[in-house]
């Protein structure tokens, strides 16, 4: 619902107060455009890559482990939509295929892609992992 929204975008917009929610925020609008790169977000933030090296180390964290937390919150978003298939969530996080995606979600989460999704939205995991069928072309 809207206030689940509202909360979340505040939520969102809170966390930007801080280097690394800055960090996160701006690869999260990045990650299916370009690869992560530490360049481009320290020019976007008008530090140098070292500067944010150092305060991202400041504040316990690396730029790295950013990009990893950007991913996983994005990768829940995108798995909450059952529209979305595997392979379009793996492009959309900026992996550069579906298994390195489902060796990081693994990672983080302890289960496959398509279990968490079933867990989550009550759909059977066989169902969530099956790809949607190709509507077939005249030609």
């Amino acid at each position: 619902p809207l206030s689940r929204a509202l909360a979340r975008a505040l939520a969102d917009h809170q966390g930007r107060n801080t280097l690394p929610g800055q960090v996160k925020w701006l690869r999260k609008r990045r990650l299916a455009t370009k690869r992560p790169d530490m360049r481009a977000i320290a020019q976007e933030l008008a530090i140098s890559e070292r500067t944010l090296q150092r305060k991202l180390a400041e504040e316990g964290t690396r730029f790295q482990d950013v990009l990893a937390e950007a991913r996983r919150e994005l990768a829940h978003e995108y798995l909450a939509n059952h529209q979305l298939e595997m392979g379009d969530v793996a492009f959309l996080l900026g992996f550069d295929d579906q298994n390195s995606f489902f060796r990081a979600f693994r990672q983080w989460e302890g289960e496959t892609p398509a279990r968490w999704r079933a867990l989550r939205l009550g759909v059977p995991a066989a169902a969530a992992a099956r790809p949607k069928p190709v509507p077939a072309t005249a030609h």
